[in-house]
């Protein structure tokens, strides 16, 4: 049996920082992922393909058996018609361009997909909908800024009963049907 090929969304590197000595090269970019996706696909019995923005997302959508639109910076709101906000500043179209493209082939080709953090906000918008921009302006919480490493639970979601996540989870979700989870968004669907 061939293990099926999951397609992850890169974001773009500066490569200045890099080496053993941290002069790296000025200039150059590299694509990359952090390396808890990968892990996960294999661990699931999947082959991880890191997606490069240089390949045909209608060519390598067809290729594939699965997407993961992986984490990162904001969608630019332009694509969903409006102006950013001062704390909206991180964009990078050309990833935005591409990503759409990847959710529209593999919405033709009948391709799951798997959206994490900016993913679930990429389907979103590539289907039409907008995005709150800065959630501490809506609700006075700020998710994404804490002085916690990003791998603490910080916070309680509500699982449903009977669902595809509550089962994934496992023991992972407690005897009132709650699960941790370390959410850093200082965005979120609306």
């Amino acid at each position: 049996m061939n293990e099926p090929l999951i397609g992850i969304t890169t974001r773009v590197i500066e490569a200045s920082g890099l080496g053993a000595v941290p002069k790296g090269i000025d200039g150059a970019h590299l694509w990359g992922v952090f390396a808890d996706y990968c892990e996960a696909v294999s661990a699931a019995g999947g082959v991880p393909v890191m997606l490069p923005r240089s390949v045909d997302p209608t060519v390598i959508v067809t290729r594939l058996d699965g997407l993961l639109l992986s984490g990162g910076e904001d969608v630019d709101p332009i694509r969903y018609g409006m102006e950013p906000v001062p704390q909206s500043t991180h964009h990078d179209q050309a990833r935005d361009e591409f990503e759409f493209q990847l959710v529209a082939a593999a919405i033709e080709c009948g391709v799951p997909i798997l959206a994490i953090c900016r993913g679930c906000q990429v389907v979103n918008v590539a289907r039409g909908g907008t995005l709150i921009q800065h959630l501490a302006e809506v609700d006075g919480f700020s998710h994404a800024e804490t002085d916690e490493h990003r791998s603490m639970r910080r916070h309680s979601v509500a699982v449903a009963t009977e669902s595809m996540l509550r089962a994934a989870l496992g023991t992972d979700v407690d005897s009132e049907g709650n699960a941790a989870v370390n959410s850093y968004h200082h965005q979120a669907i609306a």
